[in-house]
């Protein structure tokens, strides 16, 4: 007897679906194979990382152990200080009135310059004015109802 079409394509279908799952089955084997090794690989890497920092903890705690602290503050306060040195001596007094006499003369010179700038700026603007003359304001009062202004003939005196 042979069977009918549907049950031939339920078995085709069946066998695809079981192949594909097989298939998907095998990638996602290698997927975690893969990210087996990746994370090997940064285990390792963090490791060697984390002994580095230790080998560097280490020197630097075997540089700078207690003793060595102690040691360094007792040479410290063994050292002898250094002695200041001395101020500066005084300045002569014919020295200090000769450069007062000349940072005077100096303030005289700039202040004497200021006072010629001065009185040039207001030269110039006395001129400005002159040349440009002036202009009084001249107001005529509105004329009362009872007044007119003289429309023709207006006369100039």
């Amino acid at each position: 007897m042979k069977k009918p079409d549907s049950i031939i394509s339920a078995e085709e279908r069946s066998k695809a679906i079981r192949a594909e799952a097989a298939l998907r089955e095998k990638e996602m084997a290698e997927a975690e194979e893969k990210r087996k090794e990746l994370a090997a690989m940064r285990d390792e890497e963090l490791r060697q990382v984390e002994e580095v920092n230790i080998r560097q903890l280490a020197s630097i705690a075997g540089i700078e152990t207690r003793d060595h602290l102690l040691d360094h503050i007792r040479r410290m306060r063994e050292e002898v200080p250094k002695e200041p040195t001395p101020p500066p001596a005084p300045i002569e007094p014919k020295v200090l009135t000769a450069e007062e006499k000349l940072g005077r003369e100096m303030v005289a010179r700039a202040e004497a310059q200021q006072q010629r700038a001065r009185e040039m700026r207001r030269r110039i603007e006395e001129e400005e004015r002159a040349r440009a003359g002036s202009m009084s304001p001249v107001f005529q009062a509105n004329p009362s109802q009872d007044q007119k202004f003289p429309v023709l003939k207006a006369t100039i005196k």
